[in-house]
């Protein structure tokens, strides 16, 4: 059990421990020095858990937080977030209260036309040279369907009968990671529509 100051850059430098002979997923786990109970589960498969403990009606628990995001356009927690998150959960099992046992709110799911917006300006522009051809594809065929739809709920079959209303000329564009991370975040992260996609 290692304890660290916990920062964006020494999360950022722990590595994974080595998995198994046999290819067991092993873990290990990392606290923080300024907060007791916070910490970072860390996997062999590069999965990375926050997590926290305290005491509830004197037995000790341990409650996952939400997982680190391993890219910027991965869901998950940052570690403000996390931190956050710990010091209500601690105080809630201090008082007694089990937060497992409340019911969850729904986080505001942002629309296709949100996230394709938002998209263009932190993905599409600083990577590709033609960003205004993928912002016009989308704007032009794409959103006027899916605009108002929540990420995850756009109609069955829209994706392929827009991929079928695409220019030639962008197939190989819309076979790019670009246009996959797209169609994951559609799919709120349903393989098979990612699947559907031309190969």
């Amino acid at each position: 059990m290692a304890r660290i100051s916990f920062s964006p850059l020494a999360i950022k430098n722990l590595q994974p421990p080595v998995p198994g002979a046999d290819g067991q997923v092993l873990q290990a786990d990392y606290f923080d020095e300024s907060m007791p109970g916070f910490g970072l589960r860390i996997s062999s498969n590069k999965v990375r858990t926050w997590f926290v403990m305290d005491r509830l009606h004197g037995k000790v628990v341990r409650i996952s937080l939400g997982r680190l995001p391993r890219h910027e356009f991965e869901q998950g927690l940052t570690l403000a977030q996390a931190r956050v998150m710990a010091m209500e959960y601690r105080g809630k099992l201090r008082s007694g209260v089990d937060p497992r046992a409340e019911p969850e709110e729904a986080a505001p799911q942002p629309t296709f036309k949100e996230a394709a917006a938002r998209f263009v300006e932190e993905w599409a522009k600083p990577r590709t040279r033609r960003w205004n051809e993928t912002e016009r594809i989308l704007e032009k065929l794409v959103t006027p369907s899916w605009a108002p739809n929540p990420l995850g709920r756009s109609p069955a079959g829209m994706w392929g009968r827009c991929w079928t209303g695409l220019p030639r000329k962008t197939d190989q564009s819309c076979r790019t990671g670009s246009w996959r991370w797209l169609g994951s975040s559609l799919a709120g992260g349903n393989s098979r529509m990612t699947g559907s996609i031309p190969q």
